[in-house]
């Protein structure tokens, strides 16, 4: 059988990420994450620590200290994703989720040494086969950390989060007959790049975000999030849909009725392929308690080579 693990949203929690990155170093795994390593949730604790604050409008002038603030901690975050990609050698493959700016993938591949064990999937052309799985991921989500308005321009945060600032068509119906009947979006730059309207059938479909619902708590749902049609018809195309975003696991049928699961933090979902095609699923969970919202701890960034390091405890 062939086999892959599965886990998202680790946002610093990083004795939970380590923990996945030693169970597929020892179960000789690729290790696909769907997004949101980066914990910026304490951002605001961090330039209160240099006394700094928000301005209430954006200030270009006032801004330059906070995003290079925010700049330091999505490096740091990077450096540390690719020392545990080097220390435990595990093919990784990365989605980028909307704590990432879209140049976090290029940091992450400064920082490693084994290049070749990373690959963003934002990147991928066409389908991609991970150890006998046909994949294609795109990050649908746009939903940015809300401090990030008052640290830099519109134009500068389409820049930094191209992944999912970028006007494109989004459905709120989810009707499968009717998402089937609708016009490939060909103009959509994650359709274009994996030449979606040729891809016949998936084993997996990744996504950063959720197709119409997503199931927060046993009975209760999210609301409904519009949703892009490129997403919505990869879906449908797909076996079995991943998701994320939401900093809880689940097992349901999405809104198009494709069986969907999700598994963050200190959940993963081991995934196996036999030799007729089907896939099933096993459940994994460590012990080690899951911060949602970590963020990071200022005592962590004590780095005397880093520049936040002066920023803060200067």
């Amino acid at each position: 059988m062939n086999k892959i693990l599965i886990s998202s949203d680790h946002h610093a929690n990083w004795e939970v990420l380590e923990h996945w990155f030693k169970y597929a170093d020892k179960n000789k795994l690729p290790f696909l994450i769907p997004g949101d390593v980066v914990g910026d949730y304490n951002f605001e604790l961090i330039i209160g620590a240099k006394k700094l604050y928000l301005p209430q409008n954006f200030d270009e002038q006032k801004a330059k200290p906070l995003q290079q603030i925010f700049e330091e901690l999505v490096d740091y975050h990077a450096k540390k994703f690719a020392s545990y990609i080097d220390k435990y050698k595990v093919k990784t493959y990365f989605l980028l989720g909307n704590h990432e700016p879209t140049y976090f993938n290029e940091l992450v591949l400064k920082y490693l040494k084994n290049k070749e064990l990373f690959t963003s999937l934002n990147s991928v052309k066409g389908i991609i086969d991970i150890n006998g799985f046909k994949i294609a991921a795109i990050s649908n989500t746009n939903h940015l950390m809300y401090f990030l308005n008052h640290i830099y321009s519109q134009s500068k945060l389409n820049e930094m989060f191209s992944h999912m600032r970028t006007q494109r068509q989004v459905v709120m119906d989810f009707d499968p007959d009717k998402i089937n009947s609708l016009e490939d979006p060909k103009d959509d730059f994650d359709w274009k790049r994996l030449n979606a309207s040729n891809i016949k059938e998936l084993d997996l479909f990744i996504t950063h975000g959720q197709i119409g619902r997503g199931a927060w708590r046993k009975e209760k749902y999210a609301s409904e999030v519009p949703t892009l049609l490129s997403a919505a018809k990869l879906s449908l195309k797909s076996k079995l849909t991943i998701d994320a975003h939401l900093h809880t696991s689940h097992k349901m049928r999405n809104c198009l009725g494709k069986p969907t699961l999700r598994a963050v933090g200190n959940k993963a979902l081991l995934l196996e392929k036999d030799s007729d095609g089907q896939i099933s699923f096993e459940d994994l969970e460590t012990q080690i308690p899951y911060i949602p919202k970590k963020g990071i701890d200022p005592t962590e960034l004590g780095i005397k080579a880093s520049k936040i390091d002066e920023l803060i405890f200067k």
